[in-house]
């Protein structure tokens, strides 16, 4: 009952009010609501009207410190409906700040720590090349870098570069690229090492990017040259003919590259990086290796829909047009081996299908010839395997509507694969047909029969990572 006597409907229409501008609309809104209403809408419950039984109830402390929560909420969600304007809610940002990083970018970050100790095996695990590689693409990079401004939207990109006031030199924008290039770590461990705050992060790796892309593409150490002359090929079919004597004049090895892209929103565009075989989205590339290790031909991303043998169309008119008579180069078989347009220059092992001769002399003999082009053809494998093993931003999906940024990434990493052949000595292939240990003759000659566990303890490469990996 009330304090009168006369008992209380909870059900009856309630008009409330609050100080606060109000109109008519909110008026009206607010006089249909019932106290019961709001209540519920709280997911609260309405005290008994009977005060003879409210008496014999005990309210501890918890019960009305509750209830006071409860009224706070209703008097912030009608004051909400009357002002009508959403009620401003704290966003929690996740970013790294200024404060968040420990040491200075130049002088004491982990970077700055990792440069003043040169290590050589410190480097290649971070950045893919040694020391004396990392200065000598220094000394280009560190002119370009000098000479322009980084664009900013409230900087004149024409004026002169303030460079006592970037938070990197030279050395850090490049090594900030190659970290970025030879890991998959995210944003906010980049910014933790070089301690920098992610907008000059994402400025600093879009500018040096550019930059490194410029400064390769005129390196003579980094260049991509098709052996045209007859010295060039006769010298890489001996290295392949001195292991596997039946594959003569063969002086390179080609495969195929997919690397995942982010699925399209357009649907043609989708449908152009959409893969069937394996049933995701792709772009493809054609790289042609040298029996040294390094690239001699490359075609880089082109749709994934389309069919390798289709890539590589560039590849059969430097076959046909540029390439000594004769010479030719092995291949799985994805890619046309007999063709009158080709003829023999693309050979390729016997697959489920083929005609087999039936004499014992000439069928052994083809056995024998299939077993050393799935052996020599491995170097094409160990060519993949070391681009997208030192260049791990490879296996991140990449956008499928950015195309000049997948052929930056794309370029960036075949030019400094080249570099690291030349340069840091860590390639396999050139190791094995070079004939350095004798126990690589019996890997080569016995690939396809070894297991895997086996091949890795022949592995010259995991030398340089010792005590890293």
């Amino acid at each position: 009952m009330g304090s009168g006597g006369l008992p209380v409907d909870f059900t009856a229409p309630v008009k409330l009010f609050l100080h606060a501008p109000c109109d008519s609309l909110t008026d009206n809104v607010l006089a249909n609501l019932s106290a019961n209403t709001l209540a519920n809408t709280l997911d609260t419950q309405i005290l008994p009207s009977n005060l003879s039984q409210m008496d014999s109830i005990i309210f501890d402390e918890d019960y009305w410190r509750h209830e006071e929560e409860e009224e706070d909420a209703l008097a912030a969600f009608v004051g909400s409906a009357i002002l009508g304007r959403p009620t401003p809610i704290r966003t929690l940002r996740t970013y790294l700040t200024r404060d968040d990083l420990a040491g200075h970018p130049r002088s004491s970050s982990a970077w700055a720590h990792l440069r003043a100790v040169g290590n050589d095996r410190a480097y290649v695990t971070t950045m893919g090349v040694d020391v004396q590689t990392f200065e000598a693409l220094l000394e280009h990079f560190n002119a370009a870098w000098d000479l322009e401004a980084i664009y900013r939207a409230d900087v004149n990109p024409n004026g002169a570069p303030q460079l006592a006031r970037r938070s990197l030199d030279a050395a850090g924008g490049l090594g900030l690229v190659l970290h970025w290039l030879s890991s998959t770590m995210a944003s906010h461990t980049l910014q933790q090492i070089f301690a920098i705050t992610p907008a000059v992060c994402a400025r600093y790796l879009q500018h040096g990017r550019r930059l490194l892309l410029d400064v390769l593409r005129d390196l003579e150490m980094a260049k991509i040259v098709w052996p045209s002359r007859e010295e060039k090929t006769k010298y890489y079919s001996s290295l392949i003919e001195r292991k596997f004597p039946l594959l003569t004049k063969c002086f390179g090895f080609i495969d195929g590259l997919n690397l995942p892209v982010m699925v399209a929103d357009d649907d043609d565009l989708q449908n152009a990086y959409y893969n069937g075989w394996t049933c995701s989205h792709y772009c493809s590339s054609v790289l042609t290796f040298a029996p040294d290790g390094t690239v001699i031909h490359a075609i880089m991303n082109a749709p994934g829909s389309w069919h390798g043998s289709n890539v590589a169309e560039r590849l059969y008119e430097k076959l046909q047009h540029d390439t000594p008579h004769g010479y030719r180069v092995i291949s799985d078989t994805e890619f046309p081996r007999v063709t009158n347009r080709l003829g023999y220059r693309i050979v390729a092992p016997a697959k489920r299908g083929d005609k087999l001769p039936k004499d014992s002399v000439k069928f052994a003999r083809l056995k024998v010839f299939n077993e050393q082009l799935v052996s020599a053809r491995q170097a094409a494998e160990w060519g993949m395997r070391l681009i997208q093993g030192s260049f791990s931003r490879l296996k991140l999906l990449m956008p499928a509507s950015d195309h000049e940024y997948r052929a930056q990434v794309l370029e960036l990493t075949v030019w400094l694969h080249q570099i690291r052949c030349r340069s840091v000595g860590i390639n396999q292939t050139q190791t094995v047909y070079q004939q350095v240990e004798n126990d690589y003759n019996l890997l080569c000659r016995s690939f396809h029969r070894m297991l895997f566990g086996q091949i890795q303890k022949k592995c010259r490469i995991s030398r340089y990572y010792n005590g890293w990996l």
